[in-house]
């Protein structure tokens, strides 16, 4: 599958990482996108160990010990996910897959204006001691040791480094997005989401957890909005306009929001058997022949984004 060390790390474990780190970028939350993508990260950055050649062999304790201690918590990871719960690690600081949690954290910072948010995603790990880490840290520490691992040992030329992002530096508000995340799931499924507020301290430079006690916290979930497609007929005799909308679902409205072209608009909006079905009976009622085998000229408004 692949023709060296060097291309697997790159395509395989690399190639993982950064899709993890460019789903976190995303304003969609739910369906536990990011927690598979985070699992998919911290398998292959655990076991690509095993790939190593034979004079170049790690072994969990000594990666552990000697170059980075987040490898031991990442292999409680990955065996829980394994397993369901960790089972060979006496002490294990992780131990139930189901403590993987997808988190929306919300920071709120301060201006001169007022106050503003910003939000954003990460997974989160509840560890046996009673804390909480960001997966990602974990992920980058490990992925930053086997950058400079395989230097050492000349297996890559050119490492790179990665870090998590920094909360020492409050966010400008021309940086934040307003605390706006969409957050997708599926009717008549367990639905999970935890939520991280905290605040940033100008006094100290840090970012602060908000104390909730007594707090009374809801969250409002909407249903998203659908497209209207709306036509119309008009009598060259009279003047007379026959008019009628069809609210496509919300599959349809997906589907058209991916659509580039006024082209593909208007050759989609002909398959949807409501639309042509609503056409005819408008036809019927304003006494218009109409040849349903034929396309129906239909001219995108430019509120659907093409």
């Amino acid at each position: 599958m692949f023709n060296d060390l060097a291309t697997y790390f790159y395509h395989a474990v690399v190639g993982d990482f950064e899709d993890y780190l460019d789903g976190l970028k995303s304003t969609t939350s739910g369906m536990s996108r990011d927690v598979r993508k985070a699992v998919a990260s911290a398998e292959a950055l655990y076991h690509f160990r095993e790939h190593l050649p034979t004079s170049s062999s790690l072994t969990r304790r000594q990666i552990a010990t000697s170059y980075c201690s987040d490898y031991d918590l990442l292999g409680d990871v990955v065996n829980a996910i394994k397993h369901k719960e960790v089972t060979h690690s006496p002490n294990p600081k992780f131990k139930f897959a189901k403590d993987i949690v997808e988190q929306i954290v919300i920071t709120f910072y301060e201006d001169a204006e007022g106050e503003y948010k910003h939000v954003e995603k990460a997974v989160a790990i509840n560890l046996t001691d009673g804390t909480t880490k960001n997966l990602e840290e974990v992920l980058v520490n490990v992925m930053n040791f086997w950058q400079n691992y395989l230097q050492s040992i000349g297996i890559i030329h050119n490492k790179k480094s990665y870090s998590i992002s920094s909360s020492s530096q409050p966010k400008l508000r021309v940086e934040c997005n307003d605390g706006k995340m969409d957050i997708e799931l599926i009717q008549g499924l367990p639905f999970t989401q935890t939520c991280l507020l905290q605040k940033y301290d100008y006094s100290t430079g840090k970012v602060e957890p908000i104390d909730l006690t007594g707090s009374d916290f809801r969250m409002n979930i909407y249903k998203p909005p659908v497209y209207e497609v709306s036509f119309s007929i008009t009598k060259d005799k009279t003047g007379e306009v026959f008019q009628k909308t069809v609210n496509l679902s919300e599959s349809e409205t997906e589907h058209l929001k991916r659509l580039k072209t006024e082209e593909e608009l208007r050759a989609y909006l002909n398959e949807i058997p409501t639309i042509k079905e609503s056409f005819l009976q408008l036809a019927i009622e304003a006494g218009v022949p109409i040849d349903l085998s034929k396309e129906i000229q239909l001219v995108p408004h430019p509120a659907v984004g093409v």
